[in-house]
This record gives C-alpha cells, structure tokens and sequence, in this order.
C-alpha cells in the first residue's frame, strides 16, 4: 500500500494532454479523468481502475485487477492482455475493442460504434452496441449476448455456450466451431440470419 495522500492525489486526477499510467502496483484504488487527450495504460496492477474521459481514445494494456471500467464520452477504447473480475467498457461516440482479456463478467458497449470482443474468456460476457455492428467471439465463454440495433452481429460460438444473438436492423451470422450449448437464441428484426 502506497502513502494515502499519494494514492488521494491520483484518485483526483483531473487531466487534459495525453496521460500515459506504466507499472503502478502500490495503489488500491485509481481513477483517471480527462476532459480532453488519450489515456494509454501499461502494467498496472490494482484492486479498482477507473477511467472517465469527455472527449479522448482509452488505451490500456497488461491491466491485472477485481474492477475495472472504463468510460469514454467520445472516443475509441481498446484493452488487450488484461484481467479483472469485472471489466465494464463503454463509449457513447467510438469503437470498442477488447481482446485477449479475463474476467468473471465482461460487459463491452457503444452507442455509435462498433464493438469487436476477440480472444476473451468470461463465465458472463454482453456485447452490445446501438448504433454499430458487433463481431465477437464466444468459444470461452459461458453465457453470452451480443445486440445491436441498427448493425450486423457477426459471432463465432465455441463449446458449450449459451449465446443469445440478435439485431433489430441488420444481419445476424453464427459460426460455430464446436458442440452447441443448452440455448442458442439467434434473430433480426429486418435482416437476414445464417448459422454454419
């Protein structure tokens, strides 16, 4: 545990050029906020990462955590090569990309975006996106939903998940590469649904 008026001080951060966080370990709690400039985080380690930003990309990669979320009012948000119990993603206005990453639960959004979930193991995983197709994998999962209302879904199903998959308008494509689990959900509104 790092001194308290230390660990004070980056909880309360508020920043406005590019910020770049590398191997922090001594914190139990962080939290970023910027108003507006990219957020990139290397190697950190922490009980809770929070990231808020207004208008900027979030980059975070080696992350090791129980909660994570990382919010973007406009801006792209990438993670890679994480792990967290909870991992909570969201962006109003960007694209959402996660991959290679654990957790318990992965909830991964955007209102205007795609949303692209790739190489990720979690017991719950949703995928969601308003405005935005969704291309997803859901070979290590156990219970998984990805939606977008005006996009495509594109989704590859592996062993024994339990997968709802759907569009209100757009189309819906399942690939699945092994045994199917206890409930597969697949539909579209006004598009087409195909599944090999």
């Amino acid at each position: 545990r790092s001194n308290p008026e230390v660990a004070k001080k980056v909880s309360r951060a508020n920043l406005t050029a590019p910020t770049i966080l590398e191997k922090m370990e001594q914190f139990e709690k962080i939290k970023v906020k910027n108003i507006s400039g990219d957020i990139v985080v290397n190697d950190i380690s922490s009980e809770r990462f929070l990231v808020e930003a207004v208008s900027g990309d979030i980059s975070v990669d080696q992350l090791n955590t129980k909660q994570c979320e990382l919010n973007s009012k406009s801006g792209d948000i990438k993670t890679n090569n994480s792990s967290a119990k909870t991992l909570l993603i969201h962006t109003g206005s960007g694209d959402v990309g996660v991959e290679d990453c654990q957790a318990d639960e992965l909830f991964a959004s955007s209102i205007s975006g795609d949303v692209n979930v790739i190489a990720c193991k979690a017991d719950k995983m949703d995928v969601v996106s308003i405005s935005g197709d969704i291309k997803a994998e859901f070979d290590k999962s156990a219970q998984c939903r990805a939606k977008s209302t005006s996009g495509d879904c594109k989704v590859t199903i592996g062993n024994q998940v339990d997968a709802v998959v759907s569009s209100t308008s757009g189309d819906v494509n399942v690939r699945y590469i092994g045994e199917i689990g206890l409930e597969m959900v697949l539909s579209s509104t006004s598009g087409d649904v195909s599944a090999v």
